[in-house]
């Protein structure tokens, strides 16, 4: 079974700091495949006040 996302955005608020991680993502996994969604070096990290 193939696995589809369709304008897909995620916005994280975590009280000290807000940001919108994705936006309007497509993605289509073929069945039988694995996939994975990695960011920059740096990205992920606490938020503002790791720049």
């Amino acid at each position: 079974m193939t696995a589809e996302l369709r304008g897909l955005t995620v916005h994280i608020d975590t009280g000290r700091w807000a940001e919108t991680v994705l936006e309007a993502v497509d993605l289509t996994v073929p069945a039988g495949k694995i996939t994975a969604l990695l960011g920059a070096p740096g990205a992920g990290g606490r938020g503002p006040e790791r720049r």
